[in-house]
């Protein structure tokens, strides 16, 4: 067994021992946020209009909504708008980007908290539903929850929405941002030292309120009366199949069809296959016959199954070593406190009482995040299937479609 994963093994395997030992009973929340209880927020859902007052030559208007870390005027969405024309029925359409135009009003911070972006996105789509014809969603990536979130609290079809197209979008939660959440969870200078890194290099900061609501799994429902359909390339590395995919869903996984598709999370807008669905979708305000063969179908879905159990394994693998880096972070915050009691006069006593302090509240953030966890030992763990075996399980799968 890799010793990557004996760690992580004995690690986790100790959760629970810490827990006994140290854990202390929080008093029940009566208010707010607690089991039974409404959450704490004032997002709640909110009723649409009950009509709408459209004018006859009002333009179809299409809100594009960006991903994680995007820029307000991103020229990203420009390979499907430059083909979207006009409607079907010739009416011209109006490009409304989420966060740039009308963006002193409805702002959208794309490393902020995914609940308050949606409440603003649905502020706007409501705004404009007055001034156009229909509205069209194309999201991509983290924009994709967004606009999810956003039809959660009340955005419908009554606000004028027609159709909805996320684009690569991990509407189940992301599973990349879950194998990091485990070690910036377990403990806060790794947190720090993990955000420092991000903000130094480029990289997305994994302590942002973004990145920790990509980590929740949530499943979302349909929105009701709204056209929709979530294309996906099979070369994503960052949204991965079990992100994406639901049965209640027309998900359509494609076949990266040229260089610049090979990454696939990016590629997504220049892919052909995917290209003609969103521009047919928006444009008919209906989802399109997906026309490609039974054996392409089974093809992509095959590549995909393969990637997500190699690649995630390989994210796993990721996550549970900054676990561990974190744990190591925490106990030598713990000797660096006794050293400290110590040296302040306390003693042994005070010493051991500043290590079952910090023990408790590691074993209390360890406890929050054990199914993470374990979902990570699980995906790091498939990789050690021989590979005949393997093939044979994702064949099986891709054919009965389980």
């Amino acid at each position: 067994m890799p010793r990557p994963l004996r760690l992580a093994g004995a690690v986790l395997a100790l959760v629970p021992v810490f827990a006994l030992a140290f854990a202390t009973t929080a008093a029940a929340d009566s208010g707010c946020g607690a089991i039974g209880k409404p959450p704490c927020t004032i997002l709640r859902p909110v009723p649409a209009p009950s009509h709408r007052s459209v004018p006859a030559d009002a333009p179809a208007c299409v809100v594009v909504v960006g991903g994680l870390g995007s820029p307000p005027n991103d020229d990203f969405f420009d390979p499907i708008l430059d083909h979207l024309d006009a409607a079907a029925d010739g009416r011209p359409i109006l490009n409304v980007r989420f966060g740039h135009d009308r963006g002193d009003r409805y702002g959208y911070d794309t490393y902020g908290a995914i609940d308050r972006n949606a409440a603003q996105l649905r502020a706007l789509v409501r705004d404009l539903s007055d001034e156009c014809f229909t509205i069209d969603l194309l999201a991509h990536s983290m924009g994709g929850v967004v606009a999810d979130r956003a039809f959660s609290m009340g955005l419908s079809s009554t606000d004028g929405v027609a159709t909805y197209v996320p684009l690569s979008s991990p509407h189940n939660g992301s599973f990349a941002a879950r194998a990091i959440r485990l070690g910036v969870e377990l403990d806060d200078a790794f947190a720090d030292a993990a955000s420092a890194v991000a903000r130094g290099t480029g990289l997305h900061d994994p302590t942002s309120a973004a990145v920790r609501g990509l980590a929740e799994r949530r499943k979302p429902r349909p929105p009701r009366d709204v056209a929709t359909v979530r294309p996906r390339l099979v070369s994503d590395l960052t949204v991965l199949r079990r992100d994406n995919v639901d049965r209640r869903y027309d998900v359509r996984e494609y076949l990266p069809a040229s260089g610049a598709e090979a990454e696939g999370h990016g590629g997504i807008v220049r892919n052909a296959r995917a290209q003609n669905v969103a521009v047919r979708t928006i444009r008919e305000h209906r989802v399109p016959p997906d026309d490609r063969s039974a054996a392409e179908i089974g093809a992509a879905s095959l590549a995909s199954r393969t990637v997500e159990r190699y690649w995630g394994g390989l994210v796993a693998f990721g996550g549970l070593a900054l676990a561990s880096v974190a744990i190591g972070s925490a106990v030598g915050g713990a000797a660096r406190d006794a050293a400290d009691a110590i040296g302040e006069g306390e003693g042994l006593g005070g010493a051991a009482s500043a290590v079952g302090g910090d023990a408790a509240a590691l074993a209390d953030r360890a406890v929050d995040h054990f199914s993470d966890g374990i979902e990570l030992v699980r995906a790091a763990s498939e990789i050690r299937t021989p590979l005949p075996v393997a093939a044979l399980k994702l064949v099986v799968e891709t054919v009965f479609d389980r």
